[in-house]
C-alpha cells in the first residue's frame, strides 16, 4: 500500500512539476502534453495514468505513459505498475507502441503494436496493424508468445 500511495504522489508531483508563468505557458488542450487521470473503475480498481509527450517535430513524435492500477478492495491483489512508450512517424502515418506491466508476484506482461494507417477521410479512418504479447515470471513461468494481426477502423 505504500508503494501504491508514492507512486500517486510521485504522479502528482511529476505532473505539477512545472507550474504555468511567463516561461512556462499554459499548453493549449489540443497539444496535451502532459496529462494525469485518475479513475476508479467497478469494483473498486483505482486506475492512475500519466501520460507526456517527450519528442515533437515534423516528422516524429514519441509519448510516454505511466501506468498504476490497485485494487482497493482486495489488498492482498498486488499493484501492477508499468510504463508504455508510443512512437509516430507522421507522414506515414505509422505508429509503434511498447508496453510492460508488473503485476506483483504474478509477472511482468510485455507487449508491441505497430499500425500504418491504410485510409483517412474526414470522419473515419481505416488501419492495418500486428501486434505480439508474451508474459514473463510469476507461478506460471513464461507464456507462449503471442502474435496477431488485426483491421481496425472508426466511421
Amino acid at each position: 500500500m505504500q508503494n501504491t500511495i508514492l507512486f500517486v504522489l510521485a504522479s502528482l508531483a511529476l505532473s505539477l512539476a512545472f507550474p504555468a508563468g511567463p516561461a512556462n505557458p499554459l499548453p493549449k488542450p489540443e497539444d496535451r502534453q502532459r496529462e494525469t487521470t485518475y479513475k476508479i473503475e467497478d469494483p473498486g480498481t483505482l486506475n492512475v495514468l500519466h501520460r507526456q509527450k517527450v519528442f515533437e517535430d515534423s516528422k516524429h513524435r514519441v509519448d510516454a505513459t505511466g501506468i498504476l492500477k490497485q485494487d482497493l478492495l482486495n489488498i492482498r491483489r498486488p499493484t501492477q505498475v508499468g510504463g508504455r512508450v508510443d512512437y509516430n512517424y507522421k507522414p506515414a502515418d505509422t505508429k509503434l507502441g511498447v508496453e510492460a506491466i508488473n503485476n506483483g508476484r504474478f509477472g511482468t506482461d510485455v507487449g508491441v503494436e505497430a499500425t500504418r494507417n491504410v485510409f483517412k477521410g474526414r470522419n473515419s479512418d481505416l488501419e492495418i496493424g500486428a501486434k505480439y504479447g508474451q508474459h514473463f515470471g510469476g507461478p506460471g513461468g513464461r507464456s507462449e508468445p503471442s502474435f496477431g494481426g488485426f483491421v481496425r477502423g472508426h466511421f
